[in-house]
């Protein structure tokens, strides 16, 4: 499951992704290995502004390849954009 959903930790779970675990020797060494195998976006082949995407969290340190995709930053925004469409939809739903 994705550690960073709901929760009152969540605030902290972020923070430490973002603060931590992104700039870690483990997330560069990960990042850096998928950029290799895969230099341009998934979606729509370009190779400029490419970030490394997780598609699946099953903890920060049991990050697998294929747990990663490579995505421009345009995709990569869209692609969280869907995520939070889906979250708040769920989240009316549970309201409802």
């Amino acid at each position: 499951g994705n550690t960073f959903t709901g929760g009152e930790g969540n605030n902290f779970y972020k923070l430490y992704y973002r603060n931590v675990y992104l700039k870690s020797d483990h997330w560069k060494l990960l990042r850096e290995e998928k950029l290799n195998i895969s230099p341009c976006c998934e979606k729509c082949g370009t190779t400029l502004s490419l970030d490394v995407h997780h598609k699946e969290y099953r903890g920060l340190y049991d990050v697998k390849l294929k747990d990663l995709q490579t995505l421009c930053r345009y995709c990569h925004n869209k692609v969280h954009e869907k995520i939070q469409k889906k979250k708040r939809k769920k989240n009316k739903n549970r309201q409802s």
